[in-house]
């Protein structure tokens, strides 16, 4: 025969090893110092300053070789060279105008200079009256422009022969070649041969003039 027997109930706790492990942590994150945010910054902004301080230093021996992005035209060497170049032409104009009038004399005394040739050419060639005065009018002209450094057409070999000449016997002597050589271009046609010695007394007064006033 079977006898049942009955008692109070006994309480039971019973704790897992997971909660035993949470329960633990949370003991130690409670016991555990938090970190010092305020530090960390601190400690952070230091270094950053002294990268850079450092890179400052570094670079500072070659800020004279950085690139310089000022607009040339506003650079002084930029105006130096103008005002150098503006000097060159101011003072270069005198001596081109200098150059320009020698190169128009040359060319003109070059031009006299040949006219002189050919006039005297002619009249230690020529045989009539004509050709001989109007040779020796030339030859008269030629010298006077080569005198007063001016083309033909603008001479007045009257006026010059007052001016240059201070010998009054040669004076009228060479007042007489103009004389005729007029008289034979607006007179009678002078065809005729000529007399050996106004010929000779014409060279020589020619002659006389080349040698006393070349």
């Amino acid at each position: 025969k079977y006898v049942t027997l009955t008692s109070d109930p006994v309480a039971v706790h019973a704790v897992g090893s997971g909660a035993k492990d949470s329960t633990d942590a949370l003991a130690a994150t409670s016991t555990t110092p938090a970190p010092d945010v305020t530090d960390k910054a601190d400690e952070t902004k230091a270094d950053e300053t002294k990268t850079g301080e450092n890179f400052a230093q570094t670079a500072a021996p070659l800020a004279k070789f950085a690139p310089h992005f000022e607009p040339e035209i506003k650079s002084r060497r930029f105006l130096v060279f103008n005002v150098i170049l503006l000097l060159a032409a101011l003072l270069s104009i005198p001596w081109l105008a200098w150059m320009r009038r020698r190169a128009n004399k040359s060319a003109l005394t070059s031009e006299l200079e040949a006219t002189l040739r050919r006039a005297e050419t002619g009249w230690r060639n020529a045989d009539g009256q004509d050709a001989f005065y109007h040779a020796a009018t030339q030859y008269l002209l030629a010298r006077f422009a080569l005198w007063e450094n001016k083309p033909l057409a603008l001479i007045n070999p009257h006026e010059v022969l007052q001016r240059r000449i201070s010998d009054p016997a040669l004076r009228r002597e060479l007042e007489a070649i103009l004389e005729k050589c007029d008289e034979l271009k607006y007179g009678r046609g002078g065809t005729g041969s000529l007399d050996p010695r106004e010929r000779a007394n014409v060279a020589a007064t020619l002659d006389k003039l080349s040698a006393t006033h070349a």
